[in-house]
């Protein structure tokens, strides 16, 4: 317990087997609110990423239940045990973001376990782009609402700009080496083939900066979309009218700028989840 809140190490495992570690977050005196937080971390982090925790626990002394689990690209590199099989070599560098939606999909799942029958799913960083592709393909009636908190808007993260490097995957892929890592520009982590091919198969674009009819489009619930004033070389506050433009299924879109964050809300993390509270508010 600490600071209101109560604190639990949990884990859940997805339809294919992979068991996934996370941290239940919950307030300390008296029930939480009927809609939990399912949070979904960016990439080359994890579920304990200092910033999540302490947004959790701004949401918790709100009697807001949070939820901040691992992906199977949680971390640069990681094993990831499978109950059924050997362990699956994940963490961002080796991850293939097709899979995502089974991890998205068994920490719903752990919520629902858990007493709670609607969410609020939200992504930070990688992780928004991982939940608007869950939400858009699945259409998931649990989930009340969609969070994006900083995601990789600016046009560095096309891959298709950068052909050469997506040719020299395939050509790895091909002679049988899709693990071995490839560098790219220099705003990028080295990343395995085998993620460079399945990154640009996912598309980064998930919000129509510069493609039609983006998977934002078919997101059917409310929106909250935010980003800080200091992250430029990810999203920008004018970033965020490209998700209140495209979002053209959602019944209502929020957008928020956190002055003086950066991308991990450093130091702000309390009004982030003032942020996400007063948003869930509305859910209900």
């Amino acid at each position: 317990m600490q600071g209101g809140c109560r604190e639990q190490l949990v884990t859940t495992e997805t339809e294919d087997g992979i068991r996934l570690d996370g941290a239940w977050i919950r307030p300390a005196d008296g029930p939480a609110r009927p809609i939990a937080i399912v949070w979904v971390h960016g990439g080359g982090t994890n579920f304990y990423h200092p910033s999540y925790l302490r947004i959790g626990r701004g949401l918790a002394v709100r009697h807001y239940a949070f939820i901040t689990g691992n992906t199977r690209g949680h971390d640069y590199g990681a094993w990831n045990d499978r109950a059924r099989d050997e362990p699956l070599l994940g963490g961002v560098a080796w991850e293939h973001l097709e899979e995502s939606p089974t991890d998205v999909a068994a920490w719903i799942d752990f919520a629902v376990a858990h007493g709670f029958r609607r969410v609020a799913l939200v992504g930070h960083s990688l992780g928004a782009l991982k939940v608007t592709a869950y939400q858009a393909g699945h259409q998931d009636y649990r989930a009340s609402g969609l969070g994006i908190c900083s995601p990789p808007l600016r046009p560095r993260w096309n891959t298709r700009a950068y052909p050469d490097v997506l040719a020299r995957a395939e050509q790895l892929v091909a002679d049988g080496r899709p693990e071995q890592l490839l560098r790219g520009p220099d705003w990028w982590i080295p990343l395995s083939a085998q993620t460079w091919l399945s990154t640009d198969r996912f598309d980064l674009d998930q919000f129509g900066r510069e493609h039609p009819a983006p998977p934002v489009a078919q997101v059917r619930c409310p929106l909250l979309a935010l980003c800080g004033t200091e992250e430029p070389d990810t999203c920008l506050a004018e970033d965020l009218e490209v998700i209140r433009r495209n979002a053209i299924a959602a019944p209502r879109i929020e957008c928020h700028v956190i002055e003086g964050a950066d991308h991990f809300y450093t130091g702000h993390e309390l009004h982030v989840a003032e942020v996400i509270a007063m948003w869930v508010d509305t859910l209900a």
